[in-house]
């Protein structure tokens, strides 16, 4: 009997073990889900700021092809106006 409850004692002390271990397994992974969400937060911030970036350059650019585009008509008709 005294080994039995030896037994049934070891066995319960090793699954108190087992269940801290999960516990703090359990822990570290809420901890490294947490960290990666925000990881993956930041990611999708600053992927929407570089789309919004790209965005504004591809609209700068244009703003400026117009300009030269502009600029290059002006100059034309001044080297078709007669010089004095």
């Amino acid at each position: 009997m005294r080994q039995e409850t030896e037994k049934v004692t070891f066995i319960q002390q090793e699954l108190q073990q087992l269940t801290q271990e999960k516990q703090q397994v359990q822990q570290e992974l809420q901890k490294q889900l947490a960290a990666f969400n925000k990881i993956e937060a930041d990611l999708t911030r600053e992927t929407e700021k570089v789309v919004s970036l790209q965005q504004e350059k591809q609209q700068a650019q244009q703003e400026l092809q117009k300009q030269i585009t502009s600029l290059n008509k002006v100059e034309a008709d001044w080297l078709k106006k007669p010089k004095k």
